[in-house]
């Protein structure tokens, strides 16, 4: 839109909008319109085809009553479906990184750094640990300790730590491995 309409680009947005919020999204496998009100939209191409082929639903007279238990279902059983998809979308998408993933095996008591945003800007990622392996729960994700408290981590963010001792006796930190 900025570049057909570089002076009026703004007017096109609720047009664009509405456009995306009713085509359906890969991983809900449902537009973002049925998923916030529990329906299919009807957008004007869909009105102008029931107008000129002469199929225009007949309206249902309801109570309020009804229309809010009605509504509730819908919404309901959208929510459920798309959680469904979700899940699969996620698993999907999983499988994918697995599949880029360097094998990295940690075993329980393992000590290791943890890449995490730095506080100051959430784009750029340091070093944090070391941290302890509680156990590893499927083939790339790994339970730490962090903070008292257990946390699953992707075995991508994580990096074996060592401690050693220099010539002198005092310990030197560091860790194996390259990022």
């Amino acid at each position: 839109m900025c570049q057909e309409h570089p002076q009026d680009w703004d007017r096109y947005l609720p047009a664009l909008l509405f456009s995306y919020r009713e085509e359906p999204h890969e991983s809900l496998g449902y537009s973002h319109f049925e998923v916030m009100y529990g329906r299919t939209v009807r957008g004007t191409i869909t009105i102008l085809k029931e107008l000129w082929s002469g199929n225009v639903p007949e309206n249902e007279i309801k109570t309020t009553y009804q229309y809010v238990i009605d509504l509730q279902e819908r919404l309901t059983s959208t929510c459920e479906m798309a959680r469904k998809e979700l899940t699969k979308a996620s698993m999907k998408y999983k499988r994918h990184l697995d599949v880029r993933t360097k094998e990295k095996r940690f075993e329980c008591g393992d000590r290791v750094l943890l890449l995490l945003p730095t506080s100051t800007n959430k784009l750029i990622m340091n070093w944090r640990g070391s941290y302890d392996v509680v156990r590893r729960v499927i083939r790339n994700d790994y339970k730490l300790m962090v903070d008292g408290h257990e946390k699953m981590y992707h075995a991508n963010l994580l990096k074996r730590y060592i401690e050693r001792t220099s010539d002198d006796g005092t310990n030197v930190n560091s860790y194996m491995g390259t990022r």
